[in-house]
């Protein structure tokens, strides 16, 4: 595992590629796309940058055989053109390959045979060696591109479990199941037999034990002509406690067949249920180097559909990016859909994975960037149906109400601002769930079936009430974090196991948070925090009607938090921590937005933001030891804020991410190496100094 580890997180830093355009190697029924942009990654760290950091060379070199002494740059592989890694799944297998292009096929082969003892297969019908590096990870490559292949193959659930020679129904199913794929182990196939298990004879007793136990024998029969013996009555007998009633001797248990007829019976079972894995094993392991080789052989022969020509990839994936991945969720749900059916009709074959993808539902592209002042995430949702496409405009036609902004200040750590329409998102999930059951093989040829029972769903959840109670517009803010000492009970037990209660303190951190959301139906909601009222006194809670507004009262002692207000006033509810955000609440007070939040907030349908400086500095009395806050300092230093935002742009839902960073990077690129080396220098400095004080 830490040869494939340390392989693939070489790929991932070296970022190569093919000279010829690496993404016409993938086809376009890929379900997941990753590509590394080599150029643009080592123009903001140059490889002998890269090579310079104690992390590399202490860490990475030693997960890929490469001495401590010499460069990354050794092995072989181009650190200057683009990765691809991709995921392909069929019928029973998911397989994740990786596209790297080789500078130097020696170096690289050097590479390979010092961690790897295999044998390197050389075909002369193929363009490309192989070498198997695990059951389940396999490489081929020529004098310029390797391909990295890792595969797992499943069969359905029913060829999973041994039948037992007990159940001869699940025996005769599983061997008609498995004489449908003749390289599938059968029930039958182990046919060693142990050696038969005999009993040691029992000890030989004496005359005298022998003819004591002749006397206490009686005979079943009885004298000839006796007289019967009276009935007894027997007194009723008080109920007693049998918890501690002496179990029968062992020699009382009555067996229908001699304990050596069971031990051999065993024998033989778990002799097959061996042999019978084994098998099993081998016939994976086939399969799995099978299905590589042929994934191998495509992407050096074959010319398939590729990714780089479907309007879903180009729309979404930005060539400039340092990293992209692009998901088709059509092809993951399809896979899904299939596991299902496999796993429940997996005794009939595969004929129930439908490998028609009649879709056109959504696919993402994020693509990553390393600005000098920020990293920034950008993210793009795009369909081909027009239909699917306008129900996930529609879900963001809604703009934040002007009243829960209120509880947004520039001073809180941080504050998350959604607004979306209720109606049409449930609009949406519901043509979803048509589309995504009826192109399953089983729901298929039923299709009509399916529409109607979603249609009964839709009129009744009723999505337009929901959408009365709540619109879609919601506020989340966290004000702060205070330390709060707070008391728990423990209990220590003596060498006989007599328990002692013991009360102790601890310190926990209490977030002082506001939830507001619109509504309307403030008559509903308003009965619904009234209820609670009634109940109070006999269930035994603190909550209270103070006025306007109620309380939930926590227990001081014990609880981080004091208290919980709820309020219903006007078109909002708010469930808060604060009594200061309770009587802005009521006093129907405004608050002044900063110039950035505000364009932030009504500007897009959702914004979140994090002061990560406060935030950490909240955390400090939560540091155990001198380690942590050293780290903690040093991310003070360096992480700036992190926000992100969604809206509408170009027809497509469109978000950005960004967490800006400080401190004398070049780029932020360079600022992800920085910290990974700061962090473990810390750490192994912190460790060097334990151990000394240890001697």
């Amino acid at each position: 595992m830490k040869k494939i580890i340390g392989l693939l997180i070489a790929v991932s830093l070296s970022v190569g590629g093919f000279t010829q355009n690496i993404l016409s190697k993938i086809p376009a029924d890929a379900a997941v796309v990753i590509r590394y942009s080599g150029e643009n990654l080592t123009k903001s760290v140059p490889v002998s940058k890269i090579d310079s950091y104690d992390f590399i060379k202490n860490k990475l070199y030693t997960l890929i055989g490469v001495d401590s002494l010499s460069s990354i740059q050794q092995t072989g592989i181009n650190l200057e053109k683009d990765i691809c890694q991709y995921v392909l799944m069929q019928d029973s297998s998911v397989s994740f390959i990786t596209l790297m292009q080789l500078k130097n096929e020696q170096q690289f082969l050097q590479l390979m045979q010092k961690n790897n003892k295999t044998e390197i297969i050389v075909s002369k019908d193929k363009p490309h060696k192989f070498l198997t590096i695990a059951d389940d990870k396999y490489l081929g490559w020529t004098d310029q591109l390797a391909v990295l292949v890792y595969t797992t193959y499943t069969k359905p659930s029913d060829y999973y479990y041994y039948p037992s020679y007990t159940d001869t129904t699940a025996a005769a199913i599983a061997d008609s199941a498995y004489a449908a794929d003749p390289g599938y182990p059968s029930v039958d196939s182990a046919i060693v037999e142990p050696p038969l298990y005999e009993p040691e004879p029992a000890p030989k007793k004496s005359k005298k034990e022998t003819a004591k136990a002749k006397k206490g024998v009686k005979s079943k029969k009885g004298k000839k002509g006796a007289k019967k013996a009276k009935p007894v009555e027997v007194e009723p007998v008080e109920d007693q406690d049998w918890t501690e009633a002496p179990l029968p001797a062992e020699d009382t248990i009555i067996y229908d067949k001699p304990l050596s007829e069971y031990s051999y019976a065993d024998s033989i079972e778990n002799a097959k249920r061996e042999q019978w894995y084994k098998e099993k094993d081998i016939y994976i392991n086939a399969k799995q180097k099978a299905i590589s080789d042929s994934l191998i052989n495509a992407v050096f022969t074959a010319k398939p559909v590729p990714i780089e020509n479907d309007i879903r990839y180009t729309k979404t994936i930005d060539p400039s990016a340092h990293v992209s991945a692009w998901l088709n969720y059509d092809n993951l749900m399809t896979q899904l859909w299939s596991s299902a059916y496999l796993k429940l009709y997996g005794l009939f074959g595969s004929s129930f994975y439908n490998k028609e993808k009649t879709n056109q539902g959504f696919t993402t592209g994020i693509n990553l960037f390393f600005d000098k002042d920020k990293i920034r995430v950008e993210q793009k949702l795009f369909s081909p149906d027009e239909e699917m496409a306008k129900l996930g405009r529609d879900m963001y036609k809604s703009k934040q109400k002007t009243s829960l902004t209120n509880y947004i200040n520039p001073g809180n750590i941080a504050y998350f601002s959604g607004s979306f329409n209720t109606e049409a998102v449930g609009r949406y999930y519901y043509k979803m769930m048509k589309q995504y059951l009826s192109d399953g093989y089983f729901f298929r040829d039923n299709s009509e079936l399916v529409n109607i029972y979603i249609d009964l769903m839709e009129i009744i959840i009723d999505e337009k009430a929901i959408a009365e109670l709540m619109p879609g517009n919601m506020v989340m803010v966290l004000h702060d974090m205070t330390s709060k000492t707070v008391s728990y009970t423990t209990y220590e037990y003596d060498k006989d196991f007599n328990q002692t209660e013991i009360k102790k303190t601890k310190k926990e951190l209490s977030p002082n948070f506001t939830i507001a959301f619109e509504t309307k139906r403030p008559d509903f909601l308003q009965k619904l925090v009234d209820l609670p009222v009634k109940y109070a006194e006999k269930e035994k809670f603190k909550y209270a009607n103070k006025g306007g507004y109620y309380e939930f009262s926590f227990d001081p002692e014990k609880d981080p938090i004091s208290s919980l207000f709820f309020i219903v006033k006007d078109d909002k509810v708010v469930i808060t921590t604060s009594k200061e955000m309770i009587d802005l609440t009521l006093s129907n007070e405004s608050r002044k937005l900063s110039p950035d939040i505000k364009k932030s907030v009504f500007k897009n349908n959702y914004s979140f933001k994090i002061n990560t400086e406060k935030l950490l500095q909240q955390v400090d009395p939560e540091l155990s030891t001198e380690t942590m806050r050293k780290i903690k300092t040093y991310l003070e230093q360096n992480i700036g804020n992190v926000q992100m935002e969604s809206k509408i742009k170009d027809g497509m839902i469109q978000s950005t991410g960004s967490m800006s960073i400080k401190g004398t990077h070049h780029n932020s690129f360079e600022f992800l190496f920085n910290i990974i080396d700061n962090i473990n220098t810390i750490l192994s400095s912190d460790k060097n100094a334990t151990e000394e004080t240890h001697y």
